[in-house]
């Protein structure tokens, strides 16, 4: 998701914190620590994106 989807998404849905609050790693490190301690593999998103669409796509892989 382009930074400026984030923010229209978060904000059509009165989200405060649209540009993230929460690191979150983009490839799902799963133990790895290539992936976890890679800066490349970090992205913020807001509290709601976070813990609703990432963690729902990431259990359906």
């Amino acid at each position: 998701m382009l930074p400026t989807e984030v923010v229209l998404a978060c904000a059509s849905r009165c989200v405060a914190e649209p540009l993230g609050n929460i690191g979150d790693h983009i490839v799902p490190h799963r133990g790895n620590d290539l992936l976890r301690l890679d800066p490349t593999n970090i992205q913020t998103l807001c509290k709601l994106h976070h813990d609703s669409e990432k963690q729902r796509a990431e259990r359906s892989q």
